[in-house]
């Protein structure tokens, strides 16, 4: 089944293109937690760009596993702007207010990159400014399958492989 959390501190010699085949091969698991039957329901939203949310889908369902719930995973789109992270996204560029805004946006990929480290999933930071409208209507169409962990899976690790 799915592998323990490494030591964020550990060095490994795995390369990405062997923690992404690592990360692919538990998807199959991780639908089986989520065909289970569960009394109560988790709503979960979030947003296919960020990284925040690539690391949160592993835990959401290890929460699936370990209380037996079911988990309704929900498109939402975060908002640069609304966030204070930048001004404005043109030509989908970061235009930040101000460098305590600079300052916040580059925390808030260190602090992604740390929680992916410990657990062990691959993450490098987008060179562009995503927008997750397509990729969000593209997750619906693969929940109504029945295959959204499949889905997030392939998105979120080829989005870290090196372009």
């Amino acid at each position: 089944m799915v592998q323990d959390v490494q030591d964020p501190r550990a060095e490994t010699a795995e390369t990405l293109s062997d923690a992404v085949a690592r990360v692919m091969a538990e998807a199959e698991d991780w639908q089986h937690v989520m065909s289970l039957d569960g009394e109560d329901t988790l709503t979960v939203y979030i947003d296919m760009k960020s990284p925040h949310g690539y690391i949160s889908v592993r835990p959401t369902l290890e929460v699936a596993r370990d209380y037996r719930i079911k988990i309704d995973f929900r498109p939402h789109t975060l908002s640069y702007t609304g966030m204070g992270i930048s001004t404005s996204v043109e030509n989908s560029e970061r235009r930040p207010p101000s460098e305590e805004a600079d300052r916040r946006a580059r925390m808030f990929y260190a602090a992604a990159r740390y929680y992916t480290k410990l657990q062990g999933i691959p993450l490098r930071s987008p060179h562009r400014l995503l927008d997750a409208t397509l990729a969000h209507r593209c997750f619906l169409f693969a929940k109504r399958q029945g295959r959204e962990i499949p889905f997030f899976t392939v998105s979120y690790t080829h989005l870290t492989l090196p372009t």
